[in-house]
């Protein structure tokens, strides 16, 4: 069985955010309220079930999902994709459909020791990472 990613983590920091957002096309508004936040992903992982929910202080997002089963996705900019999760080793990778001229993006999460998650969001040639922290609350 691969690693359990649940947990409550806080994010840490970030690389190259502002620029994944806007490969997405996602509005300046949107993308200068984005790299503000810092937000909150709750990770419930039940077996093949996983709830991901993440909180900002504008903005919050639910998806649920099992493994290897393509499932509808609301991303934070209110855009409908297919999506499918998998495991890559230790890696949770979902892979959302977002059709031309984006195509397809993935978000990869990663351990980094017991206390600190990875969050690869790759879309074409631009990489984004977000470190986040494991917290209490």
């Amino acid at each position: 069985m691969p690693v359990d990613l649940s947990g409550i983590w806080k994010l840490d920091n970030s690389e190259n955010f502002e620029e994944f957002m806007k490969k997405l096309e996602v509005g300046m508004a949107l993308r200068k309220m984005g790299a503000l936040a810092k937000p909150t992903t709750i990770i419930e992982q039940n077996g093949n079930h996983f709830v991901i929910k993440t909180e900002t202080t504008f903005k919050n997002t639910k998806v649920e999902f099992d493994l290897d089963k393509e499932f509808d996705e609301k991303t934070a900019d209110d855009k409908e994709v297919k999506s499918v999760a998998t495991w890559d080793g230790d890696k949770l990778v979902v892979t959302q459909k977002r059709g031309p001229p984006i195509g397809d993006v993935q978000y990869i999460r990663e351990l980094q020791g017991d206390d600190a998650l990875l969050l690869t969001c790759t879309a074409g040639d631009v990489v984004c990472k977000r470190h986040y922290k494991k917290s209490s609350k």
